[in-house]
């Protein structure tokens, strides 16, 4: 909301540092089962339950405890999306779910690696971290009907709006100089590391035209419709390896997933692909908790009264959904 507009990258993670251990003191702090409302035994609450805070940081500060107790999760699941040095680590200290954007299976099964051993390192459980990357998948009967998905919807890509777009994750840099159909140097784009916005993305797109060979007009058309996330085109058995692959060999705990048309490819993966990965052992057939945390399988919290949520499965037993 405006806070950060003129907050360097670390500092941004300072403040969430301090924001995010205010918030989870919070919510800890009132745990559901300190609520008894025991009319015959005229007793309403277990006081002894319900912990003070008195939270004082160099940008946060908060008195509590709250005055509701918490939710049947104990606190909502902490979601993170970040891959700079700074997102990693903070996703290793909080997030119990992440949303990542990688394009090859290498680069994920790297972020996944460095995730799951930082949070090991901080006492943590890996398997208490879920890593969900995007995928926008064109589904045909055929491989070449499903490519005549993107390039339609390559051909209504426009121009403008991207070089707006990618310039905006680069700073403001203008990129209107590189010419569309040119293959892609380092050259052509500001230091990365320098950006202050979303930093991993702009790595990540720098990463992508190189690797991939893109042009300016290339890198574009695949802005605009994966947003930098993995685009596959294929029948559904083809979209179904490529999930199991990346879940098999440690790229990813499950999927998030993000249909190029709505709603017509969002039903084609749900009928086609999801009874896939049922035949597989690798999607639920039914779920068995009554919240988020319970449906990414992860455990509940101690000392807030969560419940509806199962022990954390191995990882090999389903993609978390």
């Amino acid at each position: 909301f405006g806070l950060t507009d003129n907050v360097d990258h670390g500092d941004r993670y300072r403040i969430a540092e301090e924001f995010v251990s205010a918030v989870d003191a919070l919510w800890r702090s009132f745990p559901a089962s300190a609520l008894l409302d025991d009319t015959a035994a005229g007793q309403f609450l277990d006081a002894s339950q319900i912990r003070p805070i008195h939270f004082e940081g160099k940008y946060i500060r908060t008195r509590g405890p709250l005055n509701v107790p918490g939710s049947p999760q104990g606190r909502p699941v902490f979601v993170q999306a970040g891959q700079s040095e700074s997102g990693r680590a903070f996703a290793a200290q909080w997030a119990e779910a992440i949303f990542t954007a990688h394009g090859s299976r290498e680069s994920a099964q790297a972020f996944y690696a460095d995730i799951k051993g930082q949070a090991q390192r901080l006492g943590r459980r890996p398997q208490d971290i879920v890593i969900l990357p995007g995928i926008s998948a064109a589904i045909g009967s055929t491989e070449y009907e499903a490519r005549q998905v993107w390039e339609e919807l390559d051909s209504l890509t426009s121009i403008e709006v991207g070089l707006a777009r990618l310039s905006a994750r680069f700073g403001g840099h203008d990129f209107s100089a590189v010419p569309l159909d040119r293959l892609l140097t380092r050259d052509d784009f500001p230091d990365p590391d320098k950006v202050e916005a979303s930093r991993s993305r702009a790595v990540g797109y720098v990463e992508t035209s190189l690797r991939d060979g893109l042009t300016l007009r290339g890198l574009l058309k695949r802005l605009a419709g994966a947003r930098g996330h993995l685009a596959v085109a294929g029948t559904p058995e083809q979209v179904a390896d490529i999930i199991e692959d990346w879940f098999r060999h440690g790229a990813a705990d499950g999927f998030n997933v993000m249909p190029p048309i709505l709603n017509q490819q969002f039903e084609l993966f749900t009928s086609e692909v999801v009874p896939l990965l049922r035949k597989r052992g690798l999607f639920r057939e039914e779920y068995e908790s009554r919240t988020l945390r319970g449906h990414f399988g992860l455990g509940g919290l101690a000392g807030t009264g969560a419940g509806g949520a199962p022990a954390a499965r191995p990882r090999e037993q389903a993609l978390a959904a």
